[in-house]
């Protein structure tokens, strides 16, 4: 059996040597975990790059989370050289859940009074 060369670094990662630093929304969390559980798939693998002994997380911590509430141990991860010319790193925020509304709804009021006050 021939191995397949892959144009970039997957790898199988204990949990416990996976560093965190994103915010974590319990709502996204309980959502994965239910859906995980359901299905028993990870769709997608996190984006991590080494850091010492460990792997920081640059993508993924919601499901991280989920994994280890469904007690795994293990996670599928691409793993990238953060200081490599291929990497860029940016911020977004993913797709609104049901309890985001009340904060959507804040931030819009807060931005049209700005606006009425010719502010930016």
């Amino acid at each position: 059996m021939s191995k397949v060369k892959l144009p970039f670094d997957v790898r199988i990662i204990p949990l416990n040597d996976l560093l965190l630093h994103e915010e974590v929304r319990n709502a996204r969390v309980r959502e994965l975990t239910e859906e995980m559980g359901e299905e028993g798939v990870l769709k997608d693998p996190i984006t991590a790059t080494r850091l010492r002994d460990r792997y920081l997380v640059l993508d993924g911590t919601h499901r991280c989370k989920a994994l280890k509430a469904l007690s795994c141990n293990y996670i599928v991860a691409q793993v990238v050289d953060y200081n490599g010319p291929k990497v860029k790193v940016g911020t977004w925020y993913h797709a609104f859940l049901k309890d985001d509304a009340d904060f959507l709804r804040q931030e819009i009021r807060r931005l049209k009074d700005r606006l009425k006050e010719g502010g930016s």
